[in-house]
This record gives structure tokens, sequence and C-alpha cells, in this order.
């Protein structure tokens, strides 16, 4: 299965709306999104989302919970294998 990661930050909507912080007016927002992709690489399906406060550089709050680079990598990586039969 080829996945895709995407870390966006800035504010975001839900899928009914989108929103982009192009002033970064909110900087210490942040969003993880995994997705299934095709082969040309077009996500084709989100597998995955988390929001959260960026605290400082590669380290996110998500209720409650310290993300750091291992702890989003390791949540990537579950997610990744809990679709992989799918």
């Amino acid at each position: 299965m080829t996945g895709a990661v995407a870390v966006l930050l800035g504010s975001v909507g839900s899928s009914a709306q989108a929103t982009i912080d192009a002033e970064n007016r909110y900087p210490n927002v942040g969003a993880i999104m995994v997705w299934r992709v095709d082969d040309s690489g077009k996500p084709i399906q989100l597998l995955g989302f988390a929001s959260g406060s960026l605290i400082r550089a590669r380290v996110m709050i998500n209720n409650n919970n310290r993300l750091d680079t291992p702890a989003i990598q390791k949540w990537v990586d579950d997610t990744i294998k809990a679709h992989a039969d799918r």
C-alpha cells in the first residue's frame, strides 16, 4: 500500500469548508493527515487525522497528549497498518 502524510500548519476547516491561514494568524495550530494515495500520488482516501496546538518545533499537544516526532511516526505507522488489508 502506498501512503502519504501531510502536516498542515495554520487553520483548516472541516471537509465541507477549507480555510487557509495565508497570513499565519494562527501559527500555533496544526494538523496531521494520513492519506491513501494512488500510483500517481493523488490522495484518494483519508485514513487518519489529528489536530492540535503546536507548542514548539515538532511538538504538538492533542487532547492533552504530547505528540513529538517519534509519537507522530508511530501513529502514522499504526494508521497505515490498520488500513493495509482494506
